[in-house]
């Protein structure tokens, strides 16, 4: 059911950690944000590693994937190619009785590159000649053969152009939508994350201070700048007009919002509550 808890977290203390609780439902993304070193990394391994060993305050429903920005030490293999990289997490789906059945292994892999929309010469391409945007939709496509319920994201658009970040985004989106998939992501961007979760968790030496909508969180602008996080560039407007004396909500946080919030301002209105 939609309100099925896939992950529970009550007061983890762990190395890094200081107390930290969420829940996450079914069909839920939830975002991390905060300054390096607050303990979004920290706190993503302790969930991953709650698949294997049982972790007091921490409490999985599911299968569970961990996707990682970092593709050079954490992702590929980078002598191989796309379908071998794709599969390699997944042999026991594409084996036959005694070895691997190619037919189901080229079907498997065509499947995802065709979901995924790669931009390659095909599934046999080697992975160093894709661009970064590519690569890492080898290492989503890895975890999403699986069909797993919960998906774990450390920063999954690092080091792409912002054509390669919404491509990914997509992909995830797509997938959390067909699935009815759980997701956890950490971004350094709350510009990107603002507008792909339901809710955010602003983390900060190893708490969650803040956890609500986007709308709720950056409501809060001035702590969050003061804690020295880089707020949407329109909450930073907001946040502005409203230092001026303007009577806005410094909860907007995208072009369509603002448009609507000035509306009345423009035409002469009392302003936006």
């Amino acid at each position: 059911s939609e309100n099925e808890d896939m992950l529970t977290i009550t007061d983890l203390k762990a190395k890094g950690l200081n107390g930290v609780s969420l829940n996450l439902k079914r069909g839920e993304i939830i975002g991390i944000s905060g300054l390096a070193g607050s303990g979004q990394q920290e706190l993503l391994q302790q969930i991953y590693g709650a698949r294997k060993k049982q972790k007091e305050g921490i409490e999985l429903n599911g299968s569970i994937a961990y996707v990682s920005g970092d593709r050079a030490t954490e992702g590929v293999f980078q002598f191989w190619n796309i379908k071998n990289n794709i599969l390699v997490a997944n042999l026991d789906r594409v084996k036959g009785k005694l070895l691997i059945d190619s037919g189901k292994a080229n079907a498997s892999a065509q499947e995802w590159y065709d979901k995924l929309k790669f931009r390659a010469e095909g599934i046999e391409s080697n992975i160093m000649s894709l661009s970064g945007g590519n690569q890492q939709k080898v290492v989503l496509a890895k975890w999403l053969v699986g069909d797993v319920k919960i998906m774990i994201l450390d920063e999954p658009t690092a080091g792409l152009d912002p054509r390669g970040r919404e491509s990914i985004l997509q992909n995830i989106r797509d997938y959390q939508a067909a699935q009815h998939a759980a997701v956890v992501m950490v971004s350094h961007s709350m510009e990107e994350i603002a507008s792909n979760v339901d809710r955010l968790l602003v983390m900060n030496h190893g708490q969650n201070v803040m956890n609500g909508t986007p709308a709720e969180v950056f409501s809060h602008a001035e702590e969050l700048v003061e804690m020295g996080l880089a707020i949407p560039k329109m909450t930073q407007l907001f946040l502005a007009l409203k230092r001026r004396g303007v009577p806005v909500d410094t909860s907007v946080f995208s072009v369509e919002q603002a448009r609507q919030a000035l509306r009345p301002l423009l035409k002469g209105g009392r302003g936006v509550c």
